[in-house]
């Protein structure tokens, strides 16, 4: 077994859901594909190439597992499933229309855009308390994915539902407006990243209030 000295990690977003195609805030409600999403999720080989990615992480939702095994059976890939991936819980907000928070609250839809790590949904989670779970949760699932693997660079893969995708690539990239409403909407589909082994080891020890 190598040593890791730097982890691959492709970051996907899973396919939609009819409350997703709709525009309602999904929160921990747990919905599987819809048609439409579930016939536009095309995150495959394009995405791999010639990379040797042999572990998929997911949540335990029906939306993110699907998709999961969608991507791990064009790639040849295992799904591992992590509880801990699952979306931010939105509590009271759950199942609302962004446009119906903007008309309600304008302060809390603009402090979404402005300042979204900032963000306490009532009755739910905190958002940066779920980017630290999520983070901590990811580093330590790749640990686990890359300690059979003979590369010193393994790859591993990860479907996350919107908010949570939004929320870890705002942390990877060291941008928090990438969590803001319109960004969570209109970013990638995928997205590779270079992650160091003492980066992940920092993202695993990760606490509420991190850098």
């Amino acid at each position: 077994m190598a040593r890791a000295d730097v982890f691959r990690l492709l970051l996907i977003r899973s396919g939609s859901t009819d409350w997703d195609e709709q525009n309602h805030l999904a929160g921990a409600a747990d919905h599987p594909l819809c048609e439409t999403g579930r016939a536009s999720f095309g995150v495959g080989h394009d995405a791999t190439g010639e990379v040797d990615l042999r572990c998929v992480l997911c949540g335990e939702d029906q939306a993110s597992e699907e998709s999961a095994r969608l991507f791990a059976g064009t790639v040849g890939a295992k799904v591992r499933v992590y509880p801990e991936l699952g979306e931010a819980d939105l509590g009271l907000w759950q199942g609302l229309r962004m446009d119906q928070i903007k008309e309600r609250s304008p302060r809390i839809y603009k402090q979404w855009c402005d300042d979204p790590l900032s963000l306490s949904p009532p009755e739910g989670e905190p958002l940066r308390e779920a980017q630290d779970r999520l983070l901590s949760a990811l580093a330590r699932g790749m640990e686990r994915a890359a300690k059979n693997s003979k590369s010193a660079t393994p790859a591993i893969a990860a479907v996350l539902r919107p908010v949570a995708f939004g929320l870890v690539r705002a942390r990877l990239i060291g941008d928090s407006s990438i969590a803001c409403w319109s960004k969570l909407c209109d970013g990638p589909e995928y997205e590779w990243h270079a992650i160091t082994a003492d980066r992940l080891a920092t993202l695993r020890a990760t606490t509420v209030g991190a850098a």
